[in-house]
């Protein structure tokens, strides 16, 4: 599961117009102070608060350290304009849809064997977001979700805090048309029809339903989602046909808050699905796996985004060093990732093969050369005037009294306190990290974070070469391509000034094209995005720049962005 774009609208600087942000494995946002590069990582932000905040608040969303405060919607809405309604979208390519509901169960069923493949089919999802301010309660709200599958959209799900209800259209099942399928159909009514569908997904009008019959006959299996194939023409009819002004929006309500649990069945019975239902004519079995793969289609997207929003991490642009002496590591949570201390929470508990990784990146030739590495020592206090010290004390000079061994057994028992040390590894010296200059605990959570994130993390990082010196700044370009060379590695956000950055990234392309990189270093023109961010009479914008094979850029650099050494140097 990766993120590959972000479409942004009436958030901060951006309009109604919107911006689109393709991703890579590493995506740079460059661009002047001021110009909104910030605002990508604050979108993301704001979608994390509302798909994976057990009770959003979108009016004050929660703090994540400085760097990272949205405050009110007014503050966040584009020109503090309450009537607008801002949108955010995340468009994730994937191995399949989760299922929703029992697994164990269901596979006790019949119908299974046809619903595992379908959600297997599905290789995209689009997630759009919709908030927007309710005047009647004074508060910022969810108020639709519009979901995509493959490249088309499926239905749209409307949310009403008054009533406590949500409601969605009836499904769009274009999306799971294979190639193969079509290929069945013949005649030229047919395959206008199937270009209809293909440029107009959401409106087919009565030519579909004309047709339908025809479709079902050339292909009884078309999706074959029941396991009662005697009612499939019923089922198809109620539930799968495309979205249509003539059908009434399905309403389930939500309990006592205006939110939906994306990884649970929807609160639905069949008959609320078709009014016309029968038992006797339609099987069980049909019935539960219409609702499965109903809460699956739905809510399965929705699960996916919140899946991955929930392995964002954010390191803002001042990370802190932790206090002096014990270090007392606690939960790496996405506001201490933030404020740079989850990775010393890390440090104070990762194993020892995790740790050469980590000073592997802190000082070899291949990686940064800081000339530092990272020492943990777990100790345990003793009271220098207590009775073991004093029997301790005592044995050094007759025999250790055995009476003092229950004393030691405690002392032994205790828990660790850890320390985190850096060795000089020229003298062997250790110092603690507030005696060290700042630019090595700026660079640490960086390389902490690349080495250890979760599998297939999404790491953003506010202007990763902050204090830190130019050739630093060049080594951390590898650090990030030994990341993303992992199975199911993480992708990296970077807002960031830095040419030496760009420049290391642009020269492994390079050699990567010809054919003289070492396999750490291969990095190919696909795996990186460089986008461009400015301000034009008011607003944000965004475009990517194109890069060739070579690592060349094919588009200009605007507004003379990095020609300033030339000005210095020739001016």
């Amino acid at each position: 599961m990766r993120l590959t774009a972000l479409t942004i609208k009436n958030f901060k600087g951006i309009d109604e117009r919107g911006v689109r942000i393709e991703f890579a494995p590493i995506t740079l946002l460059f661009g002047p102070n001021n110009a909104g590069k910030s605002t990508v990582i604050q979108a993301l932000h704001l979608a994390r608060e509302t798909f994976c905040h057990p009770e959003p608040d979108l009016e004050y969303t929660e703090p994540s350290g400085k760097g990272l405060d949205l405050g009110s919607f007014k503050d966040y809405v584009h020109r503090h304009d309450l009537s607008r309604t801002v949108s955010i979208d995340l468009e994730i390519q994937t191995d399949g849809l989760p299922l929703i509901g029992d697994s164990l169960e269901l596979q006790q069923w019949e119908g299974w064997k046809e619903i595992e493949p379908l959600l297997a089919s599905v290789e995209s999802v689009y997630v759009e977001m919709f908030i927007h301010w309710n005047t009647t309660l004074e508060r910022a709200e969810l108020v639709q979700c519009g979901i995509s599958v493959n490249g088309k959209r499926l239905t749209v799900i409307k949310l009403d805090s008054r009533t406590l209800t949500a409601s969605f259209n009836p499904l769009n099942i274009s999306p799971f048309l294979s190639k193969e399928a079509k290929t069945f159909l013949t005649g030229e009514k047919l395959e206008r029809l199937w270009k209809r569908i293909d440029s107009h997904p959401d409106d087919y009008g009565n030519e579909f339903l004309d047709y339908r019959d025809a479709v079902l006959e050339k292909i009884p299996s078309l999706m074959q989602p029941f396991a009662d194939l005697d009612a499939v023409t019923k089922e198809i009819s109620t539930i799968d046909l495309p979205i249509n002004e003539g059908r009434t929006p399905i309403v389930f309500s939500l309990g006592k808050a205006p939110i939906l649990n994306w990884d649970s069945p929807l609160p639905l019975e069949y008959a609320d699905i078709d009014p016309d239902y029968d038992p006797e004519s339609v099987s069980v079995d049909a019935c539960m796996n219409c609702l499965t793969l109903l809460s699956s289609l739905l809510l399965g997207p929705c699960s996916l985004v919140r899946t991955f929003l929930n392995t964002v991490l954010y390191i803002g642009p001042l990370r802190a060093i932790p206090d002096r002496g014990q270090h007392r590591p606690q939960k790496p949570t996405f506001r201490r990732w933030a404020e740079g201390l989850a990775a010393w929470d890390i440090l104070a508990t990762a194993t020892d093969d995790q740790l050469k990784m980590i000073n592997r990146g802190l000082n070899t030739p291949d990686f940064l050369t800081t000339g530092y590495s990272i020492v943990r020592k777990k100790m345990l206090p003793l009271d220098a005037y207590g009775p073991l010290a004093l029997a301790l004390r005592q044995s050094l000079l007759e025999d250790f009294d055995e009476s003092a061994l229950p004393l030691l057994r405690e002392f032994l028992a205790q828990s660790p306190e850890i320390r985190i040390a850096l060795r000089n590894d020229s003298t062997g010296v250790e110092v603690e990290p507030h005696d060290m200059g700042v630019g090595i605990s700026q660079v640490i959570p960086i390389v902490v974070a690349a080495a250890l994130s979760k599998q297939g993390a999404a790491i953003a990082i506010e202007q990763p070469e902050l204090h830190i010196h130019p050739a630093w700044q060049t080594a951390l370009g590898d650090i990030f391509i030994q990341a993303i060379a992992k199975e199911n590695s993480p992708i990296f956000l970077l807002e960031t000034h830095s040419e030496h950055l760009l420049l290391r990234l642009l020269r492994r392309i390079r050699n990567t094209h010809k054919g003289a990189s070492a396999e750490s270093t291969r990095l190919a023109h696909t795996d990186i995005a460089v986008h461009w961010i400015g301000t034009y009479e008011g607003r944000t914008e965004i475009y990517r720049l194109g890069l060739d094979e070579d690592g060349s850029f094919n588009t200009p650099w605007p507004e003379g962005f990095f020609d300033e050494r030339g000005e210095e140097l020739f001016g």
